[in-house]
């Protein structure tokens, strides 16, 4: 699985590197997979506060080397938060200086809580992991008849869906509410069997949002995840839109790399439509408690808030990613010869966090950035948990911003590189009418003689430029590409002819250039 630098709001963070952050930190992180070794002892905050210097030079050292405006770093050991601090600016340029309650979006670390919500109810008997999912939501249609039926509350975070990775994540980005993404699901087609095959998405967690939903008898996930979880853990900062982070007083600016360049981008609301899949915005203060509430197994200050045999359920291993590492339940588990390690990261299109924890040395980290740096939060993250799990020093940062250039040069390859010698194109009048989509809806394609064709597609009529690449290839360009954080262009788009002559269809691609994918939305033209 290709892994990519963030490209987009949602399409390229959220639908695609998240997955690949995965994949990459696994590889990182279990380079010695093996039988975990006996029983840890406890880490003391003797132990954290003797590794921090040598661990804060590298924070500082990796900061400066991959450009991060601002990185926040929570420490929990001893049943408390030991060590918090924050590095660097709110702002890349500014003066305002990034501490311990600066607001950050954490992306996908938000599906741990997706699954602690679903444990919540699990606990008070409201719900069941083997419940199934159609009769809580009766709405909800898979393709496949019986990969519905079968469907249970278990398989919506386990990332084993059969479906395609990162599959209707274009639909955040176009404006598309969270029901049309659900409605979409049933004409999705698998590219796996369901259940045995790791394929990173997030559109289930929107289905898990309405199981919630029903069972806790909520208006809402968010006010569910608030009253039943955020609440007794005193995490009063932490909140679920674009106008409580930007809102808020001490929160941190996203920033993107694209354009060859590091630059802040504006909150959008549309990113948080992705719902349980990522839309918190936390702290390092808020994110401690929750830390200690998996790192306790439950338990918060002599409250239970999930009872240990349900929370600890999100741990249990679901489907196989590498060897020594599967994905559980909104969460990663990963074994080796140190112990244990649980842990998600997280990709917007400006932040890239990371929580991990070791359960039986009962220490874990936070780690919040203000750059959409895929795998930043990770290297960070790793580089402690490696020091306190006794594994030797290895300089994560560097191995990833390698990786990072190589993947950088292999999309300028595809996206910057337009043919030398392209074949022409038809008259731009010709592939210009009407398209439709069983999961978009109705699309026109404009063209007013001149280049370029004019996309407008989704409920707010987003215009997309689309300019001559090859044959009937046209380059992707979203309006204020910058401002989303988007390279450009974007993607592809690819018009099919008809045997009879004439556009019968086109094809479409957001950022990789693989428009022969079996997950490529098509769109087939209406009759004039």
């Amino acid at each position: 699985m290709r892994a990519s630098r963030p490209a987009a709001l949602f399409i390229a963070t959220m639908r695609r590197t998240t997955a690949a952050l995965i994949l990459a930190a696994l590889a990182f992180v279990l380079h010695a997979a093996a039988a975990p070794r006996p029983q840890a002892a406890e880490t003391s905050q003797a132990e954290v506060e003797a590794a921090l210097p040598a661990f804060e030079s590298y924070v500082e050292a990796f900061m400066a080397q991959a450009g991060i405006p601002g990185v926040a770093i929570g420490i929990v050991a001893d049943d408390r938060l030991v060590h918090a601090r924050g590095f660097g600016q709110r702002q890349l340029g500014g003066s305002a200086a990034v501490d311990p309650e600066t607001l950050f979006q954490i992306g996908s670390i938000t599906k741990s809580f997706a699954a602690g919500t679903e444990a919540w109810l699990v606990d008070r008997g409201r719900l069941a992991w083997d419940d199934r999912v159609v009769d809580l939501v009766p709405g909800f249609r898979m393709m496949d008849p019986w990969v519905t039926a079968e469907f249970r509350v278990i398989d919506l975070l386990a990332q084993r869906s059969g479906m395609p990775p990162y599959v209707l994540g274009e639909m955040v980005v176009l404006g598309y509410d969270r029901q049309a993404m659900i409605d979409a699901i049933r004409h999705v087609a698998p590219v796996s069997s369901f259940r045995t095959t790791f394929g990173y998405q997030n559109v289930l967690h929107l289905v898990a949002e309405q199981v919630v939903m029903k069972a806790g008898d909520a208006a809402s996930w968010e006010s569910f995840l608030r009253d039943r979880i955020l609440s007794p853990l005193g995490m009063t900062a932490t909140s679920n839109t674009a106008a409580a982070i930007s809102g808020a007083a001490n929160h941190a600016v996203g920033h993107s790399r694209s354009g060859g360049a590091i630059h802040p981008i504006p909150f959008d609301e549309d990113f948080y439509n992705v719902g349980a899949a990522g839309n918190i915005n936390s702290n390092i203060v808020d994110m401690a408690q929750w830390l200690r509430l998996q790192i306790n197994r439950g338990t918060v200050d002599g409250t239970t808030v999930i009872g240990e045999a349900a929370l600890t359920h999100t741990w249990l291993p679901q489907v196989a990613v590498v060897q020594g590492g599967s994905y559980a339940s909104g969460l990663v588990a990963g074994s080796d010869a140190a112990g244990r390690v649980i842990w998600h990261n997280g990709g917007t299109n400006g932040f890239a966090s990371f929580l991990g924890f070791d359960p039986d040395r009962k220490v874990g980290i936070v780690v919040l950035t203000n750059l959409a740096l895929p795998g930043a939060g990770d290297a960070i993250g790793n580089r402690f948990l490696d020091a306190m799990r006794g594994r030797p020093a290895v300089d994560h940062g560097a191995l990833l911003l390698q990786a990072a250039a190589a993947r950088d040069a292999a999309e300028r390859e595809v996206l910057q590189s337009p043919p030398a010698n392209p074949r022409p194109a038809l008259p731009l009048a010709a592939y210009a009418g009407l398209y439709d989509s069983p999961i978009f809806g109705r699309v026109a394609v404009d063209a007013d003689g001149s280049a370029p064709l004019l996309l407008t597609v989704g409920p707010r009529n987003t215009q997309i430029a689309l300019t001559h690449w090859d044959g009937d290839i046209f380059a992707v360009h979203f309006p204020d590409p910058a401002a989303r954080g988007m390279e450009d262009p974007m993607g592809f788009l690819q018009f099919e002819p008809g045997i009879q002559g004439g556009i019968r269809s086109f094809v479409l691609d957001f950022d990789t250039g693989a428009l022969d994918g079996p997950d490529r939305p098509r769109f087939r033209r209406l009759a004039d």
